[in-house]
């Protein structure tokens, strides 16, 4: 989860969704919705988001980073990190890119946390 400059709440949501949430009116949208996740279960379907600091800001593009379990070729669990640029009223998904695949997953204690630093890098923690 996590908050925008305008007190919106970005939700990743069991089975895949991405939702913004505005708590004040009571209304909800799921914005983004990933087929390949894992769902159900310990620990997996989509872990970790983060937003780009400039994310709203009118600097730049609206820019979110978001962890899933996803089933691979090989038919076996793995974790990616996507980044997902939103169009100006970050209400629809116009870009989707891996930024990376194939990282070890697990059905326990999975870890997930995405966070940018002060340093502009992105952090993941993982665990197994």
């Amino acid at each position: 989860m996590a908050i925008d400059r305008n007190r919106l709440l970005w939700i990743t949501e069991v089975g895949g969704n991405i939702l913004l949430v505005d708590a004040e009116m009571g209304k909800h949208q799921v914005i983004h919705h990933f087929e390949d996740v894992v769902n159900g279960g310990h620990q997996r379907d989509l872990l970790g988001l983060t937003l780009d600091p400039n994310f709203l800001s009118g600097k730049g593009d609206n820019v979110l980073y978001v962890a899933y379990a996803y089933k691979g070729e090989d038919e076996q669990e793995h974790t990616k990190i996507v980044k997902l640029t939103l169009d100006k009223t970050a209400c629809k998904v116009e870009k989707t890119e891996i930024v990376l695949d194939n990282l070890t997953s697990f059905t326990d204690h999975q870890g997930g946390r995405l966070r940018l630093g002060a340093d502009d890098k992105l952090y993941y923690t993982i665990d197994n």
